[in-house]
């Protein structure tokens, strides 16, 4: 069953880019993103670590990338860890539909709204005739919870720790873009899904329209002269938050109405899904890192104008995933008044 077409995402260029940092974007400029089906499996059994298990093999759809599949040493070890899951470990049974939506990455917050939250709207057609299926873990996790209330979803059977669920039949939608990437038009639905839902709702917050979010309490990729930087946040009345003092449905409510949103590279970033076509977003990013353009590329596809500013990273640090930045003042306070279009 076919739930999207086959779909071309050609990205918006920064507007602050320059020549010499064009090799950082040249190749997430243009992206094929195929189609998307549903994908039926009869009697299966999914692990409480999100393996769909489909008789001798371990169905592709558990896992965010192929890269991310258990290596075994031999096919004894292979076929022996199947044995214990089929076997030595408590199983629960489900007679219902399920409809399965997640990978091994999916409880992380990025993953969960940008790779699992679009395969669940993907399928919307199929909630309520299915039982939606999810890891134990994923019920203690907040975002998950809230995030799941805008799809009315009615019935989450959770597989219970060590555990395996025995299916008769489960629906799977197929990833609807590779990890990064996106389906634009689904993208824009799913923003359209949660700002239909969060309208309705009388706002627990104050609203402002120009905010950074800072990753001061963060354990990692930190601004490390962020006191310096925040004087000329406050300059340009941009309000300093932090997330982790936020739960999900009051980062929503928050990013509604902003206008203007910086923040460096980090999850904090995805919140711009909620932000409305023709605002505005500022990522501070490593220098030299040509890989990670998951933001500039969300950015295009909700219709966003992107601005970015490299940053030397601390101590030479090159893992764009714990590297700590350091971010010029002078070229801060330059990008921020191109972003409000300040002479």
């Amino acid at each position: 069953m076919l739930l999207s077409e086959e779909s071309f995402a050609k990205r918006k260029l920064p507007l602050n880019l320059s020549d010499e940092d064009l090799p950082l974007f040249k190749n997430a400029f243009e992206r094929k993103i195929n189609s998307c089906s549903l994908i039926t499996y009869n009697d299966v059994l999914i692990s409480d670590q999100s393996l769909v298990i489909d008789g001798p093999r371990i169905a592709p759809e558990s896992f965010v990338e192929p890269s991310q599949a258990p290596k075994f040493k031999s096919k004894f070890k292979y076929f022996k860890f199947l044995f214990r899951l089929r076997y030595l470990k408590k199983a629960i049974k489900i007679k219902e539909p399920v409809l399965w939506f997640t990978d091994n990455w999916s409880h992380e917050y990025f993953h969960w709204m940008t790779d699992a939250l679009p395969r669940l709207l993907a399928a919307k057609d199929y909630i309520k005739d299915t039982v939606i299926l999810l890891p134990n873990h994923y019920e203690n996790i907040g975002y998950i919870q809230k995030s799941l209330k805008a799809f009315n979803v009615q019935k989450i059977i959770y597989i219970p720790p060590k555990c395996v669920a025995k299916i008769k039949k489960v629906l799977i939608p197929e990833r609807t873009a590779p990890t990064g990437n996106y389906n634009e038009d689904l993208l824009r639905r799913l923003r359209d899904q949660f700002t239909s839902y969060y309208r309705e709702k009388k706002p627990t917050q104050p609203q402002y329209d120009r905010i950074y979010i800072s990753r001061y309490k963060a354990l990692r990729r930190k601004i490390s002269n962020e006191k310096e930087v925040v004087n000329i946040f406050e300059k340009y009345n941009f309000k300093v938050l932090y997330f982790e003092d936020y739960d999900f449905d009051e980062q929503a409510q928050i990013m509604l109405n902003a206008k203007y949103f910086i923040s460096n590279h980090g999850a904090g970033l995805t919140n711009m899904l909620f932000m409305q076509p023709g605002t505005s977003v500022l990522e501070l990013r490593r220098e030299n890192d040509d890989h990670n353009n998951c933001y500039f590329a969300q950015a295009s596809a909700l219709n966003l104008k992107y601005y970015y500013q490299v940053c030397k990273s601390e101590n030479g640090e090159t893992d764009t995933y714990t590297a700590n930045l350091i971010v010029d003042p002078f070229v801060l306070e330059k990008n921020i008044k191109t972003m409000l279009n300040i002479k």
